[in-house]
């Protein structure tokens, strides 16, 4: 056997051995998670999402009152 039909085995065999572990990694089962740290993530979204509405409705209002203005000026 001569150095490239070596290197071409090589490669096969290299490929197969991963192609084997991606598949074997791909059928466990995922890893099981701490619910505290999935309600901390859970409350830490909800007050971005309570900080983030405060936010629009400020400039809602700024909005809100720009275009009040400008319905005095063309009175």
């Amino acid at each position: 056997m001569n150095r490239r039909h070596r290197a071409a085995l090589l490669l096969a065999v290299l490929y197969f051995y991963i192609a084997g572990i991606w598949t074997v990694l791909r059928l466990l089962p995922p890893a099981p998670t701490d619910p505290r740290t999935d309600a901390s993530a859970a409350r830490a979204a909800m007050q971005q999402i309570h900080s983030d509405l405060a936010k629009a409705e400020a400039n809602l209002l700024q909005v809100k009152r720009a275009l009040q203005r400008l319905k005095g000026l063309q009175r």
